[in-house]
């Protein structure tokens, strides 16, 4: 759908045991996902950014397929209109 593409992941580290990933999408909007890093993580990065970045895209989704609906139901007719004799 136009503008609702990534364009860009962003991670940061939010004190000692956060990572944050950002999704900066076309149309300017920024969905941001979160993982408190577990002790089992400590030693692996590339795991924390896997997890912050399924976080953000969790909610990219559940944003995306609102959108989606809300496309949908802007086409079907009105219920009144469905059941006129």
């Amino acid at each position: 759908m136009k503008g609702y593409n990534i364009l860009e992941e962003l991670y940061v580290s939010i004190g000692h045991r956060t990572m944050a990933c950002v999704l900066v999408l076309e149309n300017g909007y920024e969905i941001t996902g979160t993982h408190c890093i577990d002790m089992i993580d400590l030693i692996n990065e590339d795991r924390w950014k896997q997890k912050a970045f399924h976080a953000a895209y969790d909610k990219y989704i559940e944003m995306k397929n609102a959108v989606d609906r809300q496309v949908l139901f802007d086409y079907l007719p009105e219920r009144s209109e469905l059941y006129v004799k």
